[in-house]
């Protein structure tokens, strides 16, 4: 049932990675499917068989120029894509091949973005960066942004905004 299929990502997000993986394989072999396994791994630490083209590139060799093209790339895409949840994903990437000054940086353009996530910081990408120059700075974005989310909810709830 592909209905359920979008389960996945709630369990991923809880850190129930063989939950997620059951809801995943509701829609074997789909585009969506192949499209969050690759988070799914990515997420649950199995870097060794994601999909993703520049963690491959950074497993096979982080130093390399196609690896800091990719990176560039990505970086880009997280400064200027449209969608602020795929941003996320994309700076997870960012932060799982060891670029974590530039992750740190991306952090507050996200949340200013819209993204914000109760429990993002938590999740595997993240958890290393702790402590880092630009942790603190990160974390100050998401939670106004995240304040402004819960302003904007309260808002509809009472009826002051009809969103």
């Amino acid at each position: 049932d592909f209905a359920l299929r979008s389960c996945t990502i709630t369990f991923y997000r809880l850190g129930d990675f063989d939950r997620a993986r059951d809801f995943l394989a509701l829609d074997p072999g789909s585009a969506w499917a192949r499209s969050h396994e690759g988070s799914l791994n990515y997420f649950g630490g199995d870097l060794e068989t994601t999909q993703s083209p520049a963690l491959q590139s950074c497993l096979d060799d982080p130093d390399s120029a196609e690896t800091l093209s990719l990176i560039d790339d990505l970086i880009s895409f997280v400064e200027t894509g449209p969608d602020p949840e795929q941003r996320f994903h994309t700076m997870a990437v960012i932060a799982l091949c060891g670029f974590e000054e530039e992750a740190l940086r991306l952090m507050p353009i996200v949340a200013e973005a819209g993204y914000c996530a109760p429990g993002i910081f938590d999740e595997g990408p993240f958890r290393s960066l702790e402590g880092h120059p630009g942790w603190e700075e990160a974390q100050a974005a998401h939670d106004a942004c995240h304040a402004e989310f819960l302003e904007a909810k309260r808002r509809v709830d009472s009826g002051l905004d009809p969103g």
